[in-house]
């Protein structure tokens, strides 16, 4: 049988570690709300604005994002910058004075309670490439892609490749980051809006940023806008770039529609889909016509 004193020894041995373990994690929880907190003070950028990337010439710039509530930030373009405060939601957005296409690279710093930098940027114009199956169709699936990709050495040319998602209602943000184009990055991208983007480079002879937004087989509808209620596919695909200043975009679809015997109402849906992108800031919607 056990001394009374040996227990009542390690009764309080017991006690006393239980209190060393509730101080722990009082500290080690103290510690992770810390964290937690400096963390969502960090100022966030949505995918498309990021190093490489191709702003619009001539059109405002405007740059968003998210922050802590009441947070200052600052974005700098060079030597041009602009302050805000974020709102209540964190979301902030600013908007700095249009610039031409000079040929040079240029340096974008967002200061709030972090910073960031990005870098090895372009001014010139940007192309949204929209649709089905013939917008989406790879490079490396078309007549001669070895010789295609071998050709596709642009540095000047810049993409950004949307993956396919729906979304119930309009998402803020994709997953997604803009590439140098290369015979690396090109195989996967959209041989109809890469084609359009280096017409223009070559014609032009300013940077382009080709931003490939399609999905192949869709039909109109889940694009398009209506009674302000975005389509699965625009919500997740499209309304995440609308803050982003575009010069246009171009739209490759219709067969899936003719296939379901609605091809009479399509001329209908394209106008909706036409009226429902203007929130891209320059407002300019180009077609390419239907699919045959």
């Amino acid at each position: 049988m056990s001394n009374p004193d040996t227990r009542q020894n390690m009764t309080a041995r017991f006690y006393t570690a239980c209190a060393h373990f509730r101080i722990v994690g009082l500290l080690a929880t103290s510690l992770l709300v810390s964290m937690t907190s400096m963390a969502s003070a960090d100022v966030r950028l949505p995918a498309v604005i990021d190093s490489h990337m191709v702003l619009q010439r001539d059109a405002p710039i405007t740059i968003w994002g998210w922050a802590d509530a009441g947070e200052k930030v600052r974005v700098t373009i060079d030597q041009t910058s602009a302050a805000v405060v974020a709102a209540d939601n964190g979301k902030w957005q600013v908007t700095l004075p249009p610039r031409k296409a000079d040929g040079k690279t240029h340096t974008v710093t967002i200061t709030g309670n972090n910073t960031i930098t990005l870098q090895d940027i372009l001014i010139g114009e940007v192309w949204v490439g929209s649709g089905q199956s013939n917008m989406e169709w790879h490079l490396r699936r078309t007549q001669g892609p070895d010789e295609a990709i071998a050709a596709a050495d642009f540095p000047n040319i810049r993409l950004f490749h949307v993956p396919k998602t729906q979304q119930p209602e309009a998402a803020e943000d994709v997953v997604a980051d803009w590439k140098v184009c290369s015979p690396e990055t090109i195989p996967e991208f959209s041989a109809v809006l890469y084609y359009y983007g280096r017409k223009l480079h070559q014609e032009l002879n300013v940077p382009i940023g080709l931003i490939n937004s399609s999905w192949g087989g869709s039909p109109i509808e889940p694009w398009t806008v209506t009674d302000g209620k975005g389509g699965g596919m625009y919500n997740g695909m499209i309304a995440p770039l609308t803050s982003f200043s575009i010069r246009g975009a171009i739209w490759y679809q219709g067969e899936t529609n003719a296939i379901q015997k609605n091809g009479l109402a399509y001329f209908d849906r394209m106008q909706a889909l036409i009226e429902g992108w203007p929130e891209f800031k320059r407002k300019s919607v180009s077609s390419t016509g239907i699919e045959k």
